[in-house]
């Protein structure tokens, strides 16, 4: 074809698309560049049903052909409905097909269509409003509250016909009857007002409901024809009223209260009810003034007229904030408004912060306070009396001094002594406060005891965290080595290690038999004990239980070996057969047994379950509990006794205590000893020194071990470890103890 004729074609075809016949560039197959809702959208059905017409989308390419084989995905966004699929492929028009079942409850449901992988594309929304079912229950929308006897109950209750699935029937006119449920409220009681009302879009509102009795416990029950029967929550009926006419006025401590205080009984509206009888009770108002204030007086009253007057009160305590609150039967109660309770004259002393345990010579902490009161106990705050101090005849050491300031004047009613030190180690002592004019006191009895000699101690670096130690009779050290898994051995009075024997994964104990023959070692990971020659250095036998074993303990005769689980109780070993011949459950002992003492002559051995702050005692003749040992919101780590067998001790690692109770009484009661900071996680061992004078406990947060006086129960000074020291044992002798340091370590106290 020549060029003219290829150019004239072209002229051709280019004035037929001007002339609008439709001519389109052809560019290759289009992908979906539409998705258009096409039917199904705006319509209305019962809750829970599908609705009459399926929803229709249509997927276009850019030329607006419907598009087969594209993925549409549907998704409901509102309304909580279900789709009969979730995803759908468009036919060969490009149509894409789906059927909502509507959501349960009315209202607005909405459904979203898009293209898959093409969020460019808008998507199609289609939105259905889901109408109540048949009516078929009623239901209580507005509660009756609680409400003055013959008063209208507000606001006003409503009661809804509902279809089975909750939502109102807002056609429904049905009349609905509303009554006081049988066997509810006061017997006898009537319901009075409109109690027959027409539904108005399903809703009847009763504004009219009154209850002529007072009571508890009422409910209400509406029924109509055909739709089941509700009952509503319960609520009260009050009766009158009780209010303070005449207020109580500020007073001084022990005085009768003037003018008397009067509590009138009104009625609804504010009116005294001159026909009430009622018999009303003043006290002071729970948690205003000062605690433990009693109300003295005649306190309950028969009200005459309506009115109860209190002619005879009194407060034995000075304090500010006091209130007091009124009742009567079926009454609701009032609360005055608040008074001032102010002390009376200076009559006596008394002292507010008693002496404590000491140490000789040193100066008493918390410091001694002694204060001036009247005859009641209340501190007179506006005096300044000189108050003199001094020990009391007869008590403590005989020609032990009082030192320090002794003689003070009071301020604001309060002499505060600061520096006092008693220079005589003696157990009974108490001190008398005297000021002229003014009734004496003596303290509470408090010991003094004689300050810590300083020992020397010697550190051994040792790795592997040091934890638990056990020194034979004749000398022999054993430490036990978490992380490394081993014991090592020192032999007193040398301080060096000179043997390591492989113990399995973390030995978490370790005692010597009474002989000092065999050393045994509890192996918490692995639930063994071990047993090893001590001649030898050699492991020779294995034992094991169930569980993890926390601690171990050896009985005095040596017959006994006891593993003390975190699960699983007590497990009672022969330690010359070598096995397991019985045991204690956990049932008995609590769970995490962490510590054990045993009695030196008694046949008693004491279990520390440490989460629940108990020790239990067992009778090991028969391996039955005799009896437990509590301490509230405590965690007993480890425990000892004393060497005549008279005490039991246990540390409270919750608090940082040391926990006292006397066997010889065998009574539960308990003393206890706060240690070091104080804070939690603290003390963890505690040991009798073999004179049975001293108990040393160690502290893991202070890193110290403290001292006590063991008679006296007075600390008497610390030994600075550093670190966290753990276990502790004593030569038998008493002249060494041995204390592994978990931080790598283990110290030497020559005593």
């Amino acid at each position: 074809m020549s060029r003219k004729l290829d150019s004239a074609v072209s002229l051709a075809v280019l004035a037929l698309c001007l002339g609008g016949f439709g001519c389109k560039e052809s560019t290759g197959p289009h992908g979906p560049s539409a998705l258009t809702a096409v039917s199904g959208n705006g319509q209305s059905g019962t809750v829970a049903q599908a609705l009459p017409n399926p929803l229709v989308v249509k997927v276009t390419d850019a030329d607006g052909v419907g598009m087969p084989g594209v993925n549409v995905v549907w998704a409901v966004t509102a309304g909580g409905g279900a789709l009969s699929v979730s995803a759908s492929i468009t036919d060969v028009t490009g149509s894409a097909v789906c059927v909502l079942t509507l959501g349960a409850v009315a209202g607005a449901n909405t459904v979203t269509a898009t293209v898959a992988g093409l969020p460019s594309i808008p998507a199609a929304t289609f939105t259905a409003t889901g109408t109540a079912g048949a009516a078929a229950r009623l239901a209580f929308t507005v509660q009756p509250g609680s409400v003055m006897v013959g008063a209208t109950i507000s606001p006003a209750v409503q009661v809804a016909v509902q279809d089975t699935l909750g939502n109102t029937v807002a056609g429904s006119t049905d009349s609905i009857t509303i009554f006081i449920t049988s066997g509810t409220g006061t017997a006898g009681a009537v319901l009075g007002g409109t109690r027959k009302v027409a539904a108005v879009s399903g809703v009847a509102t009763f504004g009219t409901l009154t209850v002529d009795s007072v009571g508890t416990g009422y409910t209400l029950t509406a029924t109509a024809t055909g739709l089941a029967s509700t009952t509503s929550a319960t609520f009260a009926v009050r009766q009158w009223a009780l209010a303070f006419t005449v207020q109580p006025g500020s007073v001084i401590a022990g005085a009768t209260i003037s003018p008397a205080v009067q509590v009138t009984v009104r009625d609804t509206l504010g009116n005294t009810v001159t026909a009430s009888t009622d018999s009303i009770t003043v006290a002071i108002t729970s948690g205003t003034g000062t605690e433990g204030a009693v109300l003295g007086g005649t306190r309950k009253v028969a009200a005459v007229s309506g009115v109860a007057t209190f002619g005879t009160l009194t407060v034995d305590k000075a304090g500010t904030g006091y209130t007091l609150t009124a009742t009567a039967p079926s009454r609701t109660s009032a609360t005055s408004a608040a008074f001032a309770v102010t002390p009376g004259a200076a009559a006596k002393l008394g002292f507010t912060v008693q002496p404590r345990n000491v140490v000789a010579g040193e100066t008493m902490s918390p410091a001694v306070r002694v204060a001036v009161q009247d005859a009641l106990g209340n501190t007179v705050t506006g005096s300044t009396a000189t108050i003199a101090l001094a020990i009391t005849s007869g008590t403590g050491t005989t020609g032990a001094v009082l030192g320090g300031a002794s003689t003070l004047a009071a301020v604001a009613g309060v002499a505060t002594f600061g520096d006092l030190a008693i220079d005589s180690e003696g157990a009974g002592y108490t001190l008398s406060a005297t000021s002229s004019g003014l009734s004496g006191t003596t303290s509470g009895s408090f010991n003094v005891a004689t300050g810590l000699t300083a020992p020397t101690r010697e550190s051994v670096v040792l790795g592997g965290t040091p934890f638990a130690v056990a020194v034979s009779a004749s000398g022999v050290v054993y430490v036990s080595r978490l992380s490394d898994g081993t014991i090592v051995r020192a032999d007193l009075p040398s301080a060096s290690f000179t043997a390591t024997i492989p113990a399995g994964l973390l030995p978490s104990q370790v005692r010597i038999s009474p002989d000092g023959q065999t050393a045994y070692v509890g192996n918490q990971d692995a639930g063994t004990v071990t047993f090893v020659n001590v001649s030898t250095g050699q492991p020779f036998d294995t034992v094991a239980v169930l569980g993890s074993v926390l601690t171990i303990g050896v009985s005095p005769d040596g017959l006994r070996v006891y593993a003390l689980t975190d699960y699983y109780g007590v497990y009672v070993i022969d330690a010359v057969a070598r096995a397991v011949i019985g045991s204690i459950p956990a049932s008995s002992t609590g769970t995490i047994l962490t510590g054990v003492a045993f009695h030196p002559s008694a046949p008693r051995m004491y279990v520390c379950a440490r989460e629940a702050g108990t020790v239990t005692v067992i009778d090991t003749d028969v391996d039955t509990v005799v009896t437990t040992y509590s301490v509230s919101g405590g965690r007993i780590q480890n425990a000892a006794v004393a060497t005549d067998g008279s005490e039991l001790y246990a540390t409270d690692i919750e608090r940082s205590s040391l926990v006292i109770w006397n066997l010889a009484s065998g009574s539960s009661v308990y003393q206890e000893i706060l240690l070091g900071s104080g804070v939690s996680r603290n003390a963890f061992d505690v040991a009798v020194t073999p004179d049975n004078g001293q108990l040393y406990v160690s502290t893991l947060t202070d890193g110290k071990v403290y001292v006590l006086n063991r008679a006296l129960r007075v600390v008497i000074g610390s030994i600075g470890t550093g670190g966290s020291p753990r276990h502790i044992a004593f030569s038998a002798d008493g002249t060494v103890a041995v204390i592994p340091n978990e931080l790598g370590w283990v110290d030497f106290i020559r005593r």
